[in-house]
């Protein structure tokens, strides 16, 4: 995730917040908006940060920021931590995604969806 690639998603119309506790910038998300539903782009907190209740209330201020019929995001298959804690908010998998990203990359990922 460099500077650039973040500015022009943001000029693009993906909207970034960090995630602060305590003073400190523990980690960012990021969403679009589409037509009653939020795409989770990203939701990052720091190893230290991890496993204190931060990114289930960054969830909910997601959910609360934002009035729609569903949210969604995909989630890498060998991830299997944040695959549980999407799951612990409600998120279920409905699908499995391959693409092929360019230069020898694959995503092969899950897509999860919480409906509202």
């Amino acid at each position: 995730q460099s500077a650039e690639a973040i500015h022009q998603q943001i000029n693009a119309g993906r909207r970034y917040f960090f995630l602060t506790f305590q003073q400190n910038t523990v980690g960012y998300c990021a969403i679009d908006i589409e037509h009653n539903a939020v795409f989770l782009s990203k939701l990052y907190l720091l190893p230290k940060w991890q496993g204190k209740g931060l990114g289930k209330a960054a969830f909910t201020a997601i959910e609360e920021m934002f009035t729609a019929d569903k949210m969604h995001l995909t989630v890498n298959k060998d991830n299997t931590i944040a695959i549980k804690f999407y799951q612990s908010v409600g998120m279920n998998i409905t699908e499995e995604v391959v693409a092929d990203i360019g230069g020898g990359f694959v995503m092969d990922d899950y897509v999860m969806v919480k409906r509202y």
